[in-house]
């Protein structure tokens, strides 16, 4: 079964914890990724310090049932939608649904996305 293939990029640093700024304290967990075009991904390596490359990955990643939200307040709907389940939780709850990826859109751009494949 075909399904939505993307190019990503990630920065695999962890990001600083910041509790509920940016709804850190209810956001699923999984591989969060940028979506981007392979060339916009080549031209950001290309531009960044040799000694910083290190520090991101880019490949592609297949997903084949996303769930598709919009992304003002998407943590919080998503929340309210699963009970109020939180992070690790929210995930599972996501996952037993059949999604295996988050696509937060604005105005049908992609915003953020949620890697649950390999969720564990």
């Amino acid at each position: 079964m075909k399904g939505y293939i993307f190019y990503y990029l990630r920065n695999k640093e962890k990001a600083p914890y910041l509790g509920s700024r940016f709804e850190q304290d209810i956001e699923p967990r999984g591989r969060y990724i940028s979506i981007m075009s392979k060339k916009e991904i080549e031209n950001f390596i290309e531009y960044l310090p040799v000694e910083l490359r290190k520090n991101y990955e880019a490949g592609t990643v297949e997903f084949h049932n996303p769930l598709f939200i919009e992304h003002d307040n998407w943590k919080l709907e998503l929340s309210k939608i699963y009970k109020n389940k939180k992070g690790r939780r929210l995930s599972l709850a996501i996952i037993q649904d059949g999604y295996d990826g988050i696509i937060t859109l604005d105005k049908g751009e992609i915003i953020e996305t949620v890697d649950l494949i390999n969720f564990k």
